[in-house]
């Protein structure tokens, strides 16, 4: 059982059918993401050439084939072909001690409540605190751990930096590639946890070089007629350099066109 506890005391307790049920909710869109994200890289790698495109599956390491798909984009003075296997130690590492946080915040707590034992989850005004059975637990709250958890946290603070520093660049270069006229949206979707929607989506666009995109961008909107801004010159009717008399029809005529208010009789 899964009590919930507040601040005031009042407490609620929940089945553990409705926990698990709540628990495989966010489950199943984190699977549904990475089978997206997966995908989309691995279409997208494959087209570039990327021999290593089937990298796109694996956890921590799927950023590979995209800095391999990017080769030739720039990245502080350099190129993130040049630099995508430092890259991806640093990505990986970075996204390892996430995930090693996760699993030791959580695992010993789940797997002691689906022996069937009592989680009480107290809700305090700055901060929680799980208790199971009648004792507070926190996981990391031993000498060991503690001692590893804060070699971690000195090793990993540089590594998140330019991992996250790493990540916001690629995905700019990656829209501007693939969807130059939404590439600000497409990256701040990403950054905000959508980027295996937005993979997926541009799995199947050409790729475009972006200052091209937006020369021609500015030529439509601002000489949308190329270089004669009144359109295309009229051709002219004739070659011949000779004018044209407009009075030829009379000319041509021997009698005189205002013969007929002639006085005859000279009256």
């Amino acid at each position: 059982m899964l009590n919930i506890i507040d601040a005031t005391g009042f407490g609620m307790q929940i089945s553990k059918g409705t926990v698990i049920g709540i628990m495989l909710v966010p489950l199943i869109v984190s699977l549904i993401f990475y089978v997206l994200r997966g995908v989309g890289i691995y279409v997208l790698s494959k087209k570039a050439g990327v021999k290593v495109a089937w990298m796109g599956f694996v956890p921590c390491v799927w950023i590979y084939p995209l800095l391999k798909t990017l080769k030739n984009e720039k990245f502080f003075g350099t190129t993130f072909g040049k630099l995508a296997g430092l890259l991806t130690v640093v990505f990986a590492l970075s996204e390892a001690t996430t995930y090693f946080y996760s699993l030791v915040e959580t695992v010993p707590i789940l797997g002691y409540y689906l022996q069937g034992g009592s989680v009480s989850l107290v809700l305090g005004e700055t901060e929680s605190t799980i208790m199971v059975g009648n004792d507070f637990l926190n996981p990391l709250d031993t000498t060991f751990m503690k001692i590893l958890t804060e070699v971690i946290d000195w090793v990993s603070l540089p590594l998140d930096i330019v991992a996250l520093i790493t990540e916001v660049f690629m995905l700019v270069a990656l829209f501007k590639r693939y969807w130059p006229n939404n590439y600000i949206l497409g990256t701040i979707l990403s950054v905000l946890g959508f980027f295996g929607i937005m993979v997926f989506i541009i799995r199947k666009k050409q790729p475009r070089d972006f200052n091209e995109y937006i020369r021609s961008r500015y030529s439509n909107v601002y000489n949308p007629y190329g270089n004669n801004p009144y359109g295309s010159p009229q051709e002219p009717t004739s070659n011949s350099n000779t004018t044209e008399d407009p009075f030829k029809d009379f000319s041509s005529k021997k009698e005189d066109p205002f013969s007929e208010f002639d006085d005859k009789d000279n009256r």
